[in-house]
């Protein structure tokens, strides 16, 4: 026969066993489906690196500017005129939770409404490129931009000194007063 002690301890170290596994096995699951989504890569590209890709690829920018990126929910933003024609790029940081869902509707509907317009849109990893599609080069500019490298860097030592310790949007209106 078993003491009345002796059930109460037996009970306890059960319990204290249960609970062990139980919290082991939730640790297990919170580890395995954390694993199981990754997140969205972040955007490493600069607007800087695609000025220099757009360059490097025999499309330099004759001209570069700023925009109202805020106005679009990005974090950045330029106009660059190619081949005389207006074309814009925004960045979108998905860290940045309205920021993400701005560039996930984009990315579904191949558009943005600016000022109740629906304006088409191409995006590249968290670049989206506006106004492409009135460009009289619009295939060459949107095969281009489609092609833009997720690991491209400025390359050219054009580029690398005039934004050396120039930060944005200083160094892209440097660039557009040497153009």
């Amino acid at each position: 026969m078993i003491t009345r002690k002796a059930r109460l301890k037996l009970q306890e170290t059960i319990g204290c066993t249960v609970r062990f596994f139980s919290l082991v096995a939730f640790s297990a699951i919170l580890l395995f489906s954390s694993c199981a989504t990754l997140p969205e890569p972040v955007e490493r590209r600069s607007l800087l690196d695609l000025i220099d890709y757009f360059d490097n690829i025999g499309l330099p920018p004759e001209k570069v500017s700023t925009t109202r990126h805020q106005a679009l929910l990005a974090a950045d933003g330029c106009v660059m005129w190619i081949e005389g024609a207006k074309v814009e790029f925004y960045i979108y940081d998905v860290t940045i939770p309205n920021q993400k869902e701005k560039l996930d509707k984009i990315r579904r509907e191949n558009k943005i409404e600016v000022l109740t317009y629906n304006v088409e849109a191409v995006v590249n990893g968290g670049i989206v490129m506006l106004l492409y599609s009135t460009h009289p080069s619009v295939a060459k500019i949107s095969r281009a931009f489609r092609k833009f490298p997720p690991d491209y860097k400025i390359s050219t030592d054009k580029h690398k000194s005039q934004f050396q310790n120039s930060p944005w949007p200083r160094g892209v209106l440097k660039l557009a007063h040497n153009l």
